[in-house]
């Protein structure tokens, strides 16, 4: 499988992502992933036409054909990226879990190790694949 690459967007002016209708007040701290695909196809048909936007989107319709994939555009600060912080606390501490709860971005390094911790434990005679170990 293809290793995603990671793009850092920087606006040239404020950017405003409603969360609801106009006038709701509310507003999001990233861009979500339909909204940036969005985008990118409004400036792909006005950079290379319609036609051409058909084109891509129908590779959609065939798994295995799909030109790119997007997820949501979290934010940054420097070098380092922040994603949305898993739902389940990694600790059962009543106030731990309670600061969890309390969080709503992981940097990377940080959910790498949240990940690590997460995986279950392997034995000596795991070979990495499923059922490996059992007779």
């Amino acid at each position: 499988m293809a290793r995603g690459v990671a793009y850092h967007l920087r606006f040239r002016s404020p950017l405003h992502i409603g969360e609801r209708g106009l006038g709701e007040g509310s507003v999001r701290d990233h861009v979500p992933a339909d909204t940036l695909f969005g985008a990118l196809c409004i400036m792909w048909a006005q950079l290379y036409g319609e036609p051409s936007l058909s084109d891509l989107l129908e590779r959609y319709q065939t798994r295995g054909r799909e030109p790119f994939f997007l997820t949501s555009a979290f934010p940054y600060a420097g070098d380092t990226r922040f994603y949305p912080k898993p739902l389940r606390s990694p600790s059962m501490d009543l106030e731990r879990a309670k600061e969890w709860k309390s969080l709503q971005w992981l940097s990377e390094g940080t959910l790498e190790d949240y990940l690590v911790r997460s995986l279950p434990k392997r034995s000596a005679t795991d070979s990495g694949a499923v059922g490996a170990g059992t007779p």
